[in-house]
């Protein structure tokens, strides 16, 4: 058992995190679409974004009812990759717009970026504390 609230908050600041990069990519955050109605090359970057967000918003559901700090830390390894691959998606992982004006360039991008990045720090503290605290127990 783990010490009593050692990665509780950080848990659910993951997970408001995560449902911040599904909100986002899907509404004010979303990328481009065409004036025909029309997928855009960078739509399936805004699907990335939001299923990374959906699957980190999970694992922080997880880790934060969780009782096992193995679990905990093991989550908190997923979710700092997740947000790591959430960064390297638009643009990098999956392609955008040609025009650098475009909305997914000027939005979509930073937003994840930087929902991304936040994360992966997060997660990455969440999964020192765990690795922390599975020091002391032994």
């Amino acid at each position: 058992m783990e010490k009593k609230g050692v990665t509780r908050p950080l848990s659910i600041v993951l997970l408001v995190l995560g449902v911040l990069a599904v909100v986002g990519a899907l509404t004010f955050a979303k990328p481009c679409v065409h004036a025909d109605g029309s997928l855009a090359t960078c739509h399936s970057a805004g699907q990335a974004i939001w299923i990374l967000g959906a699957v980190v918003a999970l694992c922080a559901l997880v880790q934060l009812f969780s009782g096992k700090l193995a679990v905990k830390s093991a989550l908190a390894d997923v979710m700092a990759v997740l947000g790591v691959v959430m960064v390297l998606a638009p643009g990098t992982l999956f392609p955008l717009c040609m025009m650098q004006t475009m909305r997914c360039w000027t939005t979509a991008r930073p937003f994840a970026m930087l929902v991304g990045g936040v994360i992966a720090v997060v997660a990455l503290v969440s999964a020192i504390l765990c690795f922390r605290a599975q020091g002391k127990k032994s």
